[in-house]
Parts: C-alpha cells; sequence; structure tokens
C-alpha cells in the first residue's frame, strides 16, 4: 500500500474508495461535504484528515489537539484508534481560531506554546 494511503484498511467498500479517489484529485474533497450520508460510522484519522484537509498526518498524530475531539473521546476498531462520523463532521469546520474554544469543549489542553489566539 502506498504511504499516501497507509492508514487505510485495504477492503475499502466502493463508495469509500470513490470518496477518496475524489479526495486525491485535483479538484479536492469539497463536495464530499454533500455526501456525509456515505462517510463510514467510524472514521480513521487520516481519512478525517483527508476530508477536512490543511495539516499532515503526521502533525496532527503529533499534536492530539489538532485531531477529532482533540484527540480525545476516540473508540478503537478493529485495532485502529477511530471517531464517530458525527464528531468528524463537527471538527471539519474547526479552524486554528477556533480550536481553543473546541478543545474546552472535550476538556483538552493546549500546549501553551502552540501560542493559539482565544476567539472572542
Amino acid at each position: 500500500m502506498d504511504e499516501k494511503h497507509e492508514n487505510f484498511p485495504t477492503n475499502i467498500p466502493p463508495d469509500i474508495a470513490e470518496m477518496m479517489a475524489a479526495i486525491d484529485s485535483e479538484s479536492g474533497g469539497g463536495e464530499l461535504y454533500k455526501n456525509e450520508d456515505k462517510y463510514p460510522e467510524w472514521i480513521m484519522l487520516g481519512f478525517a484528515l483527508k476530508i477536512k484537509g490543511g495539516a499532515t498526518y503526521s502533525t496532527c498524530k503529533k499534536s492530539p489537539w489538532l485531531q477529532p475531539c482533540c484527540g480525545s473521546n476516540s473508540k478503537k476498531v478493529g485495532g485502529c484508534r477511530v471517531w464517530h462520523k458525527a464528531h468528524v463532521i463537527e471538527w471539519l469546520s474547526i479552524t486554528d481560531d477556533l480550536l481553543w474554544e473546541y478543545s474546552q469543549k472535550w476538556d483538552v489542553k493546549i500546549p501553551d506554546k502552540y501560542h493559539l489566539e482565544k476567539s472572542g
């Protein structure tokens, strides 16, 4: 499996594979926001990041506050760390300027060195 999809299972359902291909295409993944009903029930970090765009997998893996639910509230499915799609959908709209407030919802402390401005 190529490095780009190293965090995905090999038996991906066709509709999910189609979504991944759209994300990888030049058009980006913008149209996918309209297809939330096709998201799997449980979503791994790599797939969530492909939908959202922005930060890299390695950055988010090292900085849990950049993950869905600020790295909290995850479960294990098939031995993989996942978040419920409702939480991922909410996280898709979180930008860095909203991250401090979002972290409060999940009771997660963001390191001072991250230098986030409090929104509002």
